[in-house]
């Protein structure tokens, strides 16, 4: 079943009648967020005494003797088979663990799975567990925020720590770190501190957020389809200056043509951002590809698959080439934004 944040706050106010809580999705963020407010609804009920089991292949025996071990703390036992990963197990595996999960009394199981792809819920191993979920109690599906709940996202990160953030800002936070929900909770927390958990400011972010690579090769995409040579140029001294070596440089340069030149052939069939986000098998939100197709419109197909091969032969050169790195990628700068 998809949830979200308030499904399951309210589904935790009756937790009690849960023996089995299963939290999975591609993004590891919304599965850990998830089972630490069930391990701080428990903890208020009374002291829990807490087993962890790691995946991606959980111990089976290890599970079988502390469902069978009673709680010295009087409360309810707590397992939790953190990051389980039912493609890693074997069928007979997945079957123990089922008939072990199905026999669960005065014990709460919770079970995390973070899945590569927005597919891999959909195999046998990973129903089977699902289905043992839903029969005993939460069986919960988080989706990714897209680019428009993003937004809401932040702002409730935010709102957590007293602070306000606008939907301005919030774009270019994204713009700046990704979209890595991880990072962006750590980012929250980091410019809210600043800020005097007042309110985060454009200023707070350029100030002292931390930028990824593609970020940075993202900005620089934007000044070469745009034709700014000056500001071009001076983010990949930037990203030279802060050491990044240039074929890193490139595989983030070459990413984002590959995004534009994805989305400008599913825009020119009638197929949005969204649904390429979905069958190209992306993780994170489709922020990145909804901004891609705005660079992707200032290109024909012709010009993308050009700018592509261009790469490819940068890619080749710095592998092989004696001339020096940087001046290659100077030189592919400059013919792509002579294009």
């Amino acid at each position: 079943m998809i949830y979200d944040e308030k499904k399951l706050l309210s589904d935790l106010k009756t937790i009690d009648k849960y023996n089995i809580l299963y939290f999975y999705s591609t993004e590891e963020f919304l599965v850990q967020n998830a089972y630490l407010k069930v391990l701080s609804v428990l903890e208020k009920q009374g002291e829990a005494e807490i087993t962890f089991i790691d995946g991606p292949n959980p111990d089976l025996e290890q599970l079988e003797i502390s469902l069978g071990t009673i709680s010295f703390l009087g409360g309810r036992r707590v397992i939790v088979l953190n990051k389980i990963e039912p493609s890693a197990m074997v069928d007979s595996a997945v079957h123990e663990l089922c008939s072990l999960l199905g026999e669960v009394q005065d014990t709460v199981v919770i079970i995390t799975t973070v899945f590569k792809d927005d597919k891999s819920h959909l195999t046998k191993k990973a129903k089977s567990i699902q289905e043992v979920a839903e029969k005993n109690g939460l069986n919960a599906q988080f989706l990714v925020p897209n680019t428009k709940d993003m937004y809401s996202f932040l702002k409730g990160l935010a709102q957590g720590l007293d602070t306000v953030i606008s939907p301005q800002v919030a774009t270019e936070l994204i713009e700046v770190c990704g979209s890595d929900l991880l990072k962006l909770e750590t980012e929250i927390q980091k410019l809210s501190a600043v800020s005097g958990y007042t309110e985060i400011t454009q200023e707070h972010i350029r100030k002292i957020s931390s930028k990824n690579i593609t970020a940075d090769a993202f900005e620089m995409i934007r000044h070469i389809t745009n034709k700014n040579t000056k500001m071009a140029f001076g983010k990949l001294s930037e990203l030279i200056y802060l050491q990044n070596q240039p074929i890193a440089i490139t595989a983030a340069i070459s990413s984002s043509f590959i995004d534009m030149y994805r989305v400008k052939c599913g825009a020119n069939n009638g197929i949005n951002y969204s649904k390429v986000f979905k069958d190209m098998n992306y993780k994170g939100s489709d922020y990145r590809l909804k901004m891609s197709l705005q660079n992707a419109n200032k290109y024909t197909l012709q010009q993308l698959s050009t700018a592509i091969q261009i790469l490819k032969q940068l890619d080749l050169d710095l592998k092989s080439s004696p001339v020096d790195n940087i001046v290659l990628l100077e030189t592919t700068i400059a013919q792509l934004i002579g294009r």
